[in-house]
């Protein structure tokens, strides 16, 4: 004969833990010291909603467009700095966006 025991997590009140969210925007980025060339990305990462931010992805889009082209993927879901390289794309890219999940 077998048997089957059920756990079920709850706080001290008895209410079942909150479910993680979608994490906020990350906020503070910044180009501090852009060169020719490219230069240190650095940004604070977002509340993460309860759950841990395990990737970040670096896009960026001309002002005024909504067609984001990816500059790094898979950055680690910890950092908060990235070096980027600029291109000779002859449209400023302007808007800088990170992606995290």
């Amino acid at each position: 004969m077998s048997s089957l025991l059920l756990l079920l997590a709850s706080t001290a009140s008895g209410a079942q833990p909150a479910q993680p969210t979608v994490p906020s925007a990350v906020s503070n980025l910044a180009l501090p010291t852009p060169t020719a060339t490219g230069g240190q990305l650095t940004w604070t990462l977002p509340n993460n909603g309860g759950a841990a931010i395990t990737a970040q992805r670096i896009e960026r889009s001309p002002a005024g467009a909504n067609n984001w082209t990816t500059l790094s993927s898979s950055i680690a879901g910890s950092a908060t700095r990235h070096m980027i390289i600029a291109t000779a794309a002859p449209t400023p890219w302007v808007i800088v966006h990170i992606v995290t999940w």
